[in-house]
């Protein structure tokens, strides 16, 4: 069986999802939300932890570019957040990590498409990589004997409904005969 542009890809995303990867995305929300909090006025802290209370606080967005991300934050209306201090060199660790895991990932990630793409075949994707086997697509070549059922008369059918478009059928032209020479008498 012949391997298919979405074979590929599909093979490498499902390689690539067996990956197990840490979400540093979803620890810098937290922290971010925490020192958002934290800014805060003692009189406002508490009812921002409060699930109930806390939708009468303004919040707005805070955009982190390492993550192609926007965090919900607490702050004062019309003023953009700031990041502490104290979170900085946290909020860097995570970015650092973030960023080398991705390189890693997208390191690996042009591995398996290099080896997938050398595969025209799912026989010789096998062959060459026989650890992915279970990510590679089931065979949908069909058995020796196996054919659909032909359908009786289907030329015959179609052939009086008129096709080829082209072609008109012997009984079809002489009734679109009679009508035409109707319409040019009358």
């Amino acid at each position: 069986m012949k391997l298919t542009k979405y074979d590929r890809q599909a093979f490498v995303k499902a390689v690539l999802a067996d990956i197990p990867q840490i979400d540093y995305r979803e620890q810098a929300r937290k922290l971010i939300y925490e020192d958002s909090i934290d800014q805060l006025p003692k009189v406002l802290q508490d009812a921002a932890r409060d699930e109930k209370a806390k939708s009468y606080i303004h919040t707005t967005s805070h955009y982190l570019s390492a993550f192609y991300n926007s965090f919900t934050v607490f702050g004062q209306r019309y003023h953009d957040y700031k990041p502490s201090d104290k979170i900085k060199t946290k909020l860097g660790e995570l970015i650092a990590a973030h960023e080398a895991q991705k390189e890693k990932l997208d390191a690996v990630e042009a591995k398996l498409t290099a080896s997938i793409e050398a595969c025209t075949t799912l026989k010789s994707a096998k062959e060459r990589l026989p650890e992915f086997e279970k990510y590679l697509p089931a065979d949908r070549t069909p058995e020796k004997g196996v054919y659909l059922p032909a359908v009786a008369n289907l030329v015959a059918d179609l052939a009086t409904l008129g096709w080829p478009k082209d072609k008109v059928a012997p009984k079809e032209e002489a009734k679109r005969g009679k009508k035409t020479a109707a319409v040019v008498t009358a």
